[in-house]
């Protein structure tokens, strides 16, 4: 809530502006503006906050960050008015609109600062009212340079505006310290609310994943529950080889494995009795390690997904905002740096990985943000992504950041399942695109290779769930 304009008089009043210096100007926060006032009486800070809805002006005891770099706005005030003094400060027509009579080397200047909720503004001007700089440049409004500010005309809501008092706050002290302690303490509330927000929604979206995977690796767990009948098939249809023939479609046999029971087999004729047999002991093999490296997944994935559960628990509890930062991790910034790269973006000490697990992906990566020097590594035998380490100059790849990629490559790849694979890996450089080739796929030349076996830690690390 703004402040009304009894408390903006009430805030000025205390202040007693006039005839005062403003020897700096800083800006902590996009919307927000900090001039360092300084008179005979005492040097202190005031506060100009344009933040919706909480648009204020107040005396500044609180110690706020400042920039490296001074932004634009103030850039300019510290051209134009730092070391000026402060001929007059006027609450114009009482409708929250402040103006400031600034003089520096023998040249006047006026700064309005516009309190309206939604419409919030500071707005520099000569003194016929020419705009030289604004802190919002918004054109709708003509509020920008060039242009001519005129303030909002005396709109005759005497009755409206006399049903606005001054708030009761609690605390010590000045109004002015009692609205500093009053909005810091709701902003301090509200940046808890919202990184929480945010951390529970991180959390969420982590376990929604696990959901999805579980129930994926339970239906591929029941759909191999009965891995050892592509076994009995194939013995089946070895015991009846002397009854097929090159080109039949079906076997009809008795299932001595199911009391005699009459059974009709899917052949393939294009290939022997034998060359069938394979097809169904080999099922029964991939199944069978498959059910294994299931049951595993599925335990990994539960004990994730209660972890998970105990630490949205405790961020409810956490009211530290430092702590509730920590938990953010540099993921989040991470993230937001590398938004504009496809695929996912990984760490692995001080070296970045990323990983394409579509063509597309793959294809823009390739041609705009892999470099010769770069590592790709792919696993063997298995459709998968592609995964890129990005080269750091003068320094090797350590064997754990390579073991942490390949480790990403046979994890995004059909081969995922068995928990192990070899993956090759050679420079950028090396790679070849092959003529009329389909896009994103490339052939590697002087490839090495990595057997990787895939671990629980080392995942939970790297996906960091």
């Amino acid at each position: 809530m703004s402040l009304n304009w009894k408390e903006i008089n009430l805030i000025l009043d205390e202040l007693n502006l006039k005839g005062s210096f403003i020897r700096q100007i800083h800006q902590p926060h996009h919307d927000k503006l900090v001039l360092d006032i300084y008179n005979r009486q005492s040097n202190f800070k005031i506060l100009i906050s344009l933040s919706n809805p909480d648009c204020r002006i107040h005396m500044l005891t609180k110690k706020l960050k400042n920039p490296d770099r001074p932004k634009r706005f103030t850039s300019f005030l510290r051209a134009h008015i730092k070391n000026g003094r402060i001929l007059a400060v006027e609450h114009v027509n009482n409708d929250r609109i402040i103006k400031f009579i600034i003089i520096k080397a023998g040249v006047e200047l006026h700064m309005w600062i516009r309190l309206w909720t939604g419409a919030s503004n500071i707005i520099v001007t000569d003194k016929t009212g020419k705009i030289l700089e604004t802190f919002y440049r918004k054109k709708k409004r003509n509020e920008i340079t060039g242009e001519t500010f005129n303030p909002v005309k005396p709109d005759n809501k005497k009755k409206e505006k006399d049903k606005y008092q001054v708030r009761e706050l609690p605390g010590s002290g000045t109004f002015n310290h009692k609205i500093e302690s009053f909005f810091f303490d709701n902003e301090f509330t509200e940046q808890i609310d919202s990184l929480r927000n945010s951390i529970i929604k991180n959390i969420n979206s982590k376990m929604n994943g696990i959901e999805i995977k579980l129930e994926n690796a339970y239906f591929r767990k029941n759909k191999y529950q009965n891995y050892i009948r592509n076994k009995q098939i194939g013995n089946l249809i070895e015991a009846n080889i002397h009854n097929i023939k090159k080109g039949d479609l079906w076997l009809k046999a008795d299932d001595f494995f199911n009391s005699n029971q009459p059974l009709e087999i899917q052949l393939n004729p294009n290939i022997t009795a034998v060359e069938n047999a394979k097809i169904y002991y080999k099922k029964y093999k991939k199944q069978k390690g498959g059910l294994e490296n299931i049951d595993k997944e599925i335990d990994f994935l539960n004990k994730t997904y209660s972890s998970l559960n105990r630490e949205k628990d405790k961020i409810l509890k956490i009211e530290n905002i430092e702590a509730l930062r920590r938990h953010l991790k540099p993921e989040e910034k991470i993230k937001k740096k590398e938004e504009n790269i496809p695929g996912m973006v990984f760490t692995s000490k001080e070296f970045k990985i990323i990983v394409g697990r579509k063509a597309a992906d793959n294809d823009i990566l390739l041609r705009k943000y892999i470099k010769g020097n770069d590592y790709w590594l792919h696993v063997r035998d298995y459709p998968g992504a592609y995964v890129f380490i990005k080269y750091i100059k003068g320094k090797s790849i350590p064997l754990e950041v390579l073991l942490d990629a390949g480790s990403l490559a046979v994890f995004y790849s059909k081969g995922k399942a068995s928990g192990q694979g070899n993956v090759y890996y050679t420079q950028a450089k090396y790679l070849r695109k092959p003529k009329n080739g389909k896009k994103g796929l490339v052939i590697p030349t002087q490839e090495k290779n990595l057997y990787i076996k895939l671990e629980d830690t080392r995942l939970n690390r790297l996906l960091k769930i």
